[in-house]
């Protein structure tokens, strides 16, 4: 019996492993998987699932999954409407299971952002991204991409917090001209004035972004 069960395992985070390759290779190259190979990998990751339902990694990937298959769904926007929101529902389950995972926090920020919905339900994701992983990119992504959008909407203290986290991405050399070029197109230069003008590398980002953003403006 307890064999068994290892071998179930074993299955289990193969199958994972494999849904999990494709998922990143599609990340990298940022290219939407035609249906044949997204519905490999959800073959792949619900098999995992299957041997292993508690298992939290497993139910982000489906969430992952679901959400290749909403940019593939782009010129269906009420079904891709309906996948975002079982998005959310898929990761709910997973926080409820693992409370500290930032990966998820973050991606239900992204995932509630783009259904419009700014509510307390998304501030409190954001707040957790934050508290869980403010060292970490992703963190430093989805906080750059949705906080600016959605400044003006939140308070001061959630305010102060996505401040923080942002002059810390800043430093970050992995996402710092991504977080530039989001803090310039949000204008939202004078939050950040200090940090950007401490180095020569973000002084530069900024003006070669508020060019480029004058230029697409002025046509």
């Amino acid at each position: 019996m307890v064999a068994a069960k290892a071998r179930d395992r074993l299955q289990g985070s193969v199958a994972y492993l494999e849904a999990h390759r494709l998922n990143d290779q599609w990340r990298q190259s940022q290219r939407v998987p035609d249906d044949k190979s997204l519905q490999t990998a959800f073959q792949l990751a619900r098999e995992a699932t299957h041997y292993d339902p508690s298992n939290a990694e497993y139910r982000l990937l489906l969430a992952d999954l679901r959400a290749w298959r909403v940019k593939s769904l782009r010129l269906w926007p009420n079904l891709a409407t309906t996948e975002m929101e079982l998005i959310v529902d898929r990761l709910k389950t997973v926080l409820a299971a693992r409370p500290t995972w930032f990966e998820a926090w973050i991606r239900l920020v992204l995932v509630k952002f783009q259904l419009g919905q700014i509510d307390q339900e998304m501030i409190v994701a954001m707040e957790k991204s934050m508290e869980t992983g403010r060292y970490e990119t992703s963190v430093h992504h989805g906080v750059a991409f949705v906080g600016l959008r959605v400044w003006d909407e939140l308070g001061p203290d959630l305010k102060k917090q996505i401040q923080k986290t942002l002059t810390i991405a800043l430093g970050n050399r992995y996402i710092r001209k991504f977080v530039v070029k989001e803090i310039v197109t949000t204008r939202k230069i004078k939050i950040f004035k200090e940090k950007l003008e401490s180095d020569t590398y973000l002084e530069k980002k900024v003006k070669q972004f508020l060019q480029e953003l004058k230029g697409s403006e002025s046509v």
